[in-house]
């Protein structure tokens, strides 16, 4: 079946545990970081060669066609299918507008560190800027419109196995916990009070990434239950102890019922 593959950093070159999902014992499957591909590949149109268009839900002749349907098909569905369709309308609307922000923000950065003005970026001749998913953006937003992505993903029945590494392990940096170190180099902390401050500051941004996602998909009916009901979820780390590369007794959690599995 279909899966979906989302990595928050670019790159898939140090061996086998920066990779989460392959398609034979040595082909890795290469990772998506970028949420406007994530959102063209649920929504755009495909080509005759396969290649998939650019999606803007946020284009107003688009958003026109597309509620003018929803409009006709919503005076044929029962209140409760009504409901459900306003809700996934809303959002798909409501994720691009956050990558639309979220570019917007890189690309002002990028402009501003190269030296053009405020007046000048959106000038029509200024150099394109390639933007990517930086280090010092706001992982929050980021992490949660990757999940966003994979819910409507599992909405839509684009897919039903997902696979998103949230930082790799040689080290991703937290800004907006309030200091700049780099995970992997906190996690040898030895007994340095202030590394184990930062790494449990770190832990606990992580998990309420994931319960993020746990609780949204729970808040999504689904038949006689949730969407969280019909799926299991696993969030974990590869290490039991950072400071020692132990692995003896791995940290995972279970959400989920699989649909009554479990």
């Amino acid at each position: 079946m279909p899966q979906t593959w989302k990595e928050n950093q670019a790159g898939l070159h140090e061996g086998y545990y920066n990779h989460c999902s392959y398609r034979s014992p040595t082909q890795p499957v290469p990772a998506e970081i970028d949420p406007r591909n994530v959102l063209n590949r649920l929504f755009g149109k495909r080509g005759k060669e396969g290649k998939v268009t650019q999606a803007n839900p946020l284009d107003r002749q688009m958003l026109d066609r597309v509620l003018g349907g929803a409009r006709d098909l919503r005076r044929t569905l029962a209140k409760v299918d009504q409901q459900k369709l306003d809700e996934y309308l809303d959002s798909v609307r409501a994720v691009e507008r956050r990558i639309a922000t979220i570019e917007t923000r890189q690309q002002d950065a990028a402009l501003e560190k190269n030296g053009v003005g405020p007046s000048k970026r959106h000038a029509t001749d200024s150099a394109p800027i390639e933007v990517k998913i930086p280090e010092g953006d706001k992982r929050s937003q980021y992490m949660q419109v990757m999940c966003d992505l994979t819910i409507l993903a599992f909405q839509t029945d684009t897919t039903r196995v997902s696979t998103y590494v949230g930082s790799r392990p040689n080290g991703a940096s937290y800004p907006e916990l309030g200091f700049s170190n780099q995970h992997h180099s906190q996690t040898h902390y030895g007994k340095d009070q202030e590394k184990i401050r930062k790494v449990a500051a770190i832990n606990e941004f992580n998990v309420a990434q994931f319960a993020y996602m746990v609780k949204k998909m729970h808040d999504l009916k689904e038949g006689e239950g949730t969407l969280l009901d019909n799926c299991i979820m696993m969030w974990g780390s590869g290490l039991e102890d950072g400071n020692k590369h132990q692995r003896k007794n791995l940290p995972f959690i279970l959400a989920g019922k699989g649909g009554g599995a479990l």
